[in-house]
């Protein structure tokens, strides 16, 4: 668990001197133990760390014995020791067990190439003082956030939005086009935010700060799908290559526990985990509501693994976490499931620092329902006259949904509203909230036109008339994932105390799982993830096979309607709303009446609204206060 922040300026000395401190401590929910900060001239390189068993010698900043390299990194890399080892054939000499210090040799030996030998969850900045350069590099899947901000005279860099807002000439102004996006989808799109100026370092991509600023690509999904592959020899090659990609995460002092969704991807991290002898707790987020609930699954896998199992039931009363959700998020983020996760996170943080997961399964092997949904969109309905297909939505549009739970009617309204637009841009519409024109009425003035068109531009990349399950697969691993599901985990993870390893994102499967043809990711009318499902079927039994996905949101629009949602209905405000700047009160007031009068179930799309009022007043509209900063030191730490 870290945070990184920093500066580099190309005109002298980097600025804002006096407050070194207090950026780095705007980080402290992501390191509470031991914080420490360095500059020299043009650079500022800033650190906070959780300790773990055995990490007293891995400090940072890091630097070279001759003060050449210095570095702050956040996350972990897996392999580490193989790395280790090779470095030290090649007559390299080492002085701690940390990580970091592989970063720093190996850029040594490797140069950019480093990135590419890592098996890991990372975003490090390296200054290399010779050169006079500084490195962004973020990990292949995204898992671990960095921003920066390219000022006037010097670029800023972090790992989340609350340092850069934090400094004086920061604009702190919204970004109408990043709106739109957010308004449809429940996350900002892209590599843009909702600050303008503010922009995320992509997954995969690395950043080179100095007299110029130069940006590239090292890591990208692979291009084609392998056109037949046998059954039981494509088992026993998942099995071999995922239990490395889950050794790699059972590292450290301490087993981790296990976030179990009730799904097949959470129990096969389980059943692999247990097998390996690393793994014997278990947490589970269940519901009271009827449909929601996965405890029977779930109790079927630890009860086979012999996995202890804690469980926690998610009531209403949990909505007056809903501000420390956005404040702990720190980008908006409206997808429902967040505050379930941040919940079972604190549910394990009070006994665990690392918990594992299935996060990445459904995008590696196609297990959501919105790809054979986008397939016959394109396949059937996009082949449909214009006046069919218009008609289709128009009904779906009026179709009074009355219930937040996703159940037949839902899902049939969903996909017909989307009838009328072309198959790539419709994918992005199956698991958001408004659509995009709907979107652009819930702004106003000259607002409209590029919220409206802020998704269009998603789907440049996807042509209408070649879309592979390939293409949708690639387009949610370089966007949705990492821009919703990784942020949540990571973001609310960390404020409750846990860090979130993912097995299924270690590069060599992932590529592996991509490459594989259609017939083994999904089967046509029924449920996706084929592969694990014929594994966890041998593993379990039918029963946890065949479970349906249902993930971690809770029925929203019913809890919106309670008297413990008052801080969302608060953040609906016409007060809070306007200070925005850019929305339609009087739309947004309606749709939330018809919701409040039981008339139509806009509970998604009125949390999203909330979050966004939420966090324009903590990210936009004021800077943070200044943290205490009393536990920091100004340090490197050079390698003997």
């Amino acid at each position: 668990m870290s945070g990184i922040v920093g500066l580099f300026s190309s005109q002298g000395q980097a600025p804002h001197r006096q407050l070194w401190p207090a950026l780095v401590n705007h980080l402290r929910h992501r390191g509470p133990h031991e914080g420490a900060w360095w500059a020299d001239g043009p650079f500022f390189l800033g650190h906070r760390r959780q300790l773990a068993a055995g990490s007293q010698r891995g400090q940072q900043p890091m630097a070279t014995a001759d003060g050449r390299l210095v570095l702050v990194c956040d996350g972990a890399i897996y392999n580490h020791i193989e790395l280790k080892r090779e470095l030290e054939r090649d007559g390299f000499r080492f002085h701690t067990d940390s990580d970091a210090e592989v970063l720093l040799h190996g850029y040594l030996a490797w140069g950019e190439g480093l990135a590419r030998r890592l098996d890991g969850m990372f975003a490090f900045a390296l200054v290399d003082r010779q050169s006079q350069e500084l490195l962004l590099v973020r990990d292949r899947f995204g898992q671990k956030p960095l921003l920066f901000w390219r000022g006037g005279s010097y670029f800023a860099f972090a790992s989340e939005l609350r340092p850069l807002t934090a400094l004086p000439d920061m604009p702190r102004q919204l970004d109408v086009e990043g709106l739109g996006g957010f308004l449809t989808l429940n996350y900002v799109p892209g590599n843009r935010t909702l600050l303008e100026g503010v922009e995320r370092l992509g997954p995969g991509q690395w950043l080179k700060v100095g007299a110029s600023i130069e940006q590239g690509t090292y890591y990208q999904p692979p291009l084609e799908v392998r056109p037949q592959v046998d059954g039981k020899t494509s088992l026993e090659e998942f099995t071999e290559m995922f239990d490395r990609a889950v050794g790699g995460t059972l590292q450290g002092e301490a087993p981790p526990g296990i976030l179990l969704s009730g799904g097949v991807d959470s129990a096969l991290v389980a059943e692999s985990g247990a097998r390996q002898g690393r793994l014997n707790q278990a947490f589970f987020l269940d519901f009271e509501e009827p449909g929601f609930s996965r405890k029977r699954g779930v109790k079927e896998v630890c009860r086979h693994l012999g996995l202890k199992l804690e469980t926690l039931t998610m009531t209403p009363q949990m909505l007056e976490y809903f501000p420390a959700l956005v404040e702990f998020a720190d980008e908006p983020l409206a997808d429902p499931s967040a505050l379930a996760f941040y919940m079972l996170s604190k549910l394990a943080a009070d006994t665990h620092k690392v918990v594992l997961s299935g996060e990445g399964a459904d995008e590696l092997f196609a297990g959501s329902p919105r790809y054979w949904a986008t397939l016959l969109h394109k396949r059937v309905v996009a082949r449909l006259p214009a006046r069919l297909r218009r008609q289709a939505a128009d009904w779906a549009n009026g179709y009074r949904v009355k219930s937040g739970k996703v159940n037949w009617a839902f899902r049939l309204a969903r996909f017909l509203r989307a009838a009328p637009l072309e198959s790539g841009l419709a994918h992005y519409t199956w698991r958001g909230s408004w659509l995009p024109a709907q979107a652009a009425t819930m702004v106003a003035g000259k607002a409209c036109q590029p919220v409206g068109e802020a998704l269009v531009v998603k789907t440049l990349d996807l042509d209408p008339n070649h879309l592979s399950l390939l293409d949708l697969q690639k387009a949610d691993l370089s966007d949705f994932l990492p821009n919703d599901v990784l942020a949540r985990s990571d973001h609310l993870g960390l404020a409750a105390g846990v860090e979130a390893r993912r097995p299924f994102l270690h590069h060599e499967l992932a590529s592996w799982a991509l490459a594989l043809p259609e017939s083994a990711k999904i089967h046509w009318g029924g449920k996706g993830k084929t592969l694990l499902r014929t594994r966890a079927q041998a593993i379990f039994g039918k029963s946890v096979a065949s479970g349906s996905r249902l993930g971690l949101g809770f029925p929203v629009h019913a809890w919106l309607l309670t008297p413990e949602a008052e801080p969302i209905r608060d953040a609906l405000s016409p007060s809070d709303l306007n200070k925005v700047g850019v929305l339609d009160i009087d739309k947004i007031q309606s749709a939330l009446n018809e919701t409040l009068a039981g008339e139509r179930a806009y509970g998604p799309e009125l949390w999203g609204l909330a979050v966004l009022s939420t966090w324009y007043a903590r990210r936009v509209a004021q800077a943070p206060a200044p943290p205490r900063v009393d536990d920091l030191s100004e340090r490197v730490i050079p390698l003997a």
